[in-house]
């Protein structure tokens, strides 16, 4: 099984793009059945980093947690980069 860390790192990156995601698609892309994704969504909005519409259920990142996540995404697009140059 996956660290949470890096199940948690998943949700956020896929979120990073700031659209309303359906919660099946937070399950496919972890690989993990759908209230074990609830748990995790309900500990990532206690913190504030996704907003959860409780009618439809789906999530979307908020504008604390793009603080934190755009920069990262940043410096991995940029690692990314320079990797690609190394023969």
């Amino acid at each position: 099984m996956k660290s949470i860390g890096v199940i948690v790192d998943k949700i956020l990156d896929y979120l990073s793009d700031k659209r309303w995601r359906e919660l099946g698609e937070l399950a496919k892309i972890t690989g993990l059945e759908r209230d074990k994704v609830v748990l995790i969504l309900e500990f990532l909005e206690k913190f504030d980093f996704v907003s959860v519409d409780a009618e439809s259920g789906r999530v979307k990142i908020t504008d604390a947690s793009m603080k934190i996540v755009a920069p990262r995404a940043e410096v991995l697009e940029e690692a990314r980069a320079l990797l690609r140059r190394v023969p």
